[in-house]
């Protein structure tokens, strides 16, 4: 049986809704007729998205995962290049894990040298101190996905991949800065390894300092499960003003977002982004305003429901069709000028009275 998942921070979480069955993801599970199982939450960022019961996931055939996430990440690291990818290093990680269906635990295969032993953090990799100390995997596609932790707490390690023997690179795993809004001091970060012929070998290899390996996957998956991410959404001036980011954070992300998408499509997953950053304004006018105006971050009733349909028209190919979508009813005023009616309306939408000049 498929399942249908979801991940992110408070906007996929229903923030900005009124009530919350008008967030973006019930609404969308309504119009394709599924429900999603909802693991997002308020403040995460895209390295908070691993502890939500991620690596307890098993994907199957006509799995679909919805993820909307970088709100937070945009406005907490700011316009550091090395932050920013931590967010490309951490949405990486979940989007693969998501989009495939056979994938391998590092606590489940051998392949080891040296002296290793189970992880704590996370509950499914291998860790090691010991400088020489080695774990192998082979890939039976032409690019290689190799999951390794980071953390923000200096005593990390630098390690080394190596293809068939030979080096590719030498990495750190200290992550200085990582610590999300929510405290949490890691992201696991996915190496994408390219060029390679089924039955080459990847190595990881510590070369000091406590190293952890996470997981290992390639682009060979008979099951493709769908993943479709959101990019960042705008937001207002005084909602930047208050907490923190910029229109100019957010363009310098997404274009990561973009190159994330052509990454990853190219490697013959089926991932897709969802462009909700053109479909939503920031206009503060209570009539066409797609953010809540009670804090200017996140989506009003009005902006779920345009976040709902660009992620329908992307997942099925196609807009939603007449009589599909829902509508929370309002009480409606007429106002009056010396007794007389003049024409204008208010409607009474549970966030603001938003005016309209037609007769409904």
């Amino acid at each position: 049986m498929a399942t249908y998942r979801a991940y992110g921070d408070s906007i996929p979480d229903g923030s900005g809704a009124s009530p919350a069955s008008n967030g973006w993801v019930p609404l969308l599970g309504a119009a394709l007729g599924v429900t999603f199982a909802d693991h997002a939450h308020g403040g995460d960022m895209a390295a908070d998205i691993v502890r939500r019961n991620l690596y307890d996931q098993t994907m199957a055939e006509g799995d679909l995962s919805v993820i909307q996430v970088g709100t937070n990440d945009q406005r907490w690291y700011g316009s550091n290049p090395t932050k920013k990818g931590y967010t490309l290093d951490g949405l990486r990680n979940v989007i693969v894990w998501l989009a495939t269906s056979t994938k391998t635990k590092a606590r489940d295969v051998g392949g080891e040298t040296g002296s290793w032993s189970n992880t704590v953090i996370l509950g499914i990799g291998r860790t090691t101190s010991q400088a020489g100390a080695t774990k192998t995997f082979v890939s039976t596609g032409t690019v290689a996905y190799l999951s390794i932790l980071c953390s923000d707490n200096n005593v990390g390690a630098t390690y080394e991949i190596l293809k068939n023997g030979i080096s590719i690179g030498t990495f750190t795993s200290n992550a200085t800065g990582v610590t999300t809004y929510n405290g949490w001091p890691y992201v696991d970060r996915l190496h994408r390894i390219t060029g390679l012929t089924p039955g080459d070998t990847i190595t990881a290899k510590n070369l000091g300092g406590n190293f952890y390996v996470q997981w290992f996957a390639d682009n060979n998956q008979i099951v493709k499960p769908k993943v479709f991410f959101a990019n960042i959404i705008r937001k207002t001036s005084a909602a930047y003003a208050q907490w923190g980011g910029s229109d100019e954070n957010v363009v310098d992300y997404n274009a990561g977002y973009t190159a994330l998408e052509s990454e990853l499509k190219g490697d013959g997953l089926d991932v897709t982004m969802v462009d909700v950053h053109s479909a939503l304004n920031n206009s503060t006018d209570p009539i066409t305003g797609h953010l809540h105006p009670a804090d200017g971050v996140h989506p009003s009733n009005l902006g779920h429901s345009v976040e709902k349909d660009v992620f329908y028209a992307k997942i099925t190919g196609q807009q939603q069709p007449q009589g599909q979508q829902t509508f929370q009813a309002a009480p409606i005023y007429r106002r009056l000028i010396d007794g007389v009616p003049d024409g204008t309306y208010w409607i009474d939408d549970g966030e603001a009275r938003r005016q309209i000049t037609i007769a409904p």
